[in-house]
């Protein structure tokens, strides 16, 4: 069975954005697909591998870009797991199965 987890890595840079990544675990075989995503440190929960939207308020333009990417974090794992169940069906795979049909069924 492969696993889907959303990974941040803090940027080097003091102040800066870090990014948003999958990390695609199968038959111990791990892939990382980049996302695009950026937040800042304090945005994200590592525990719940979830952006933290109860920091800011409401009225913030940033909160709206957090919702946002929140909202595109949990598509992205729906699609995921739909393509993580179609290979299972279709028989024998490979963690880079996963990502390739990922990339190329993004639009």
């Amino acid at each position: 069975m492969a696993t889907i987890r959303t990974k941040f890595r803090s940027s080097s840079a003091e102040g800066r954005e870090g990014a948003l990544s999958y990390q695609v675990i199968h038959n111990r075989v791990v892939r990382q697909i980049s996302t695009g995503y950026k937040l800042f440190a304090s945005e994200w929960d590592y525990h719940s591998e979830a952006v933290n939207l109860h920091l800011i308020s409401s009225m913030d333009e940033r909160n709206n870009y957090l919702l946002s990417i929140s909202s595109r974090i949990r598509w992205d794992k729906d699609r995921l797991n739909k393509i993580i169940h179609t290979l299972s069906q279709s028989g024998t795979f490979v963690a880079d199965d996963i990502v390739m049909r990922f990339q190329n069924s993004q639009e």
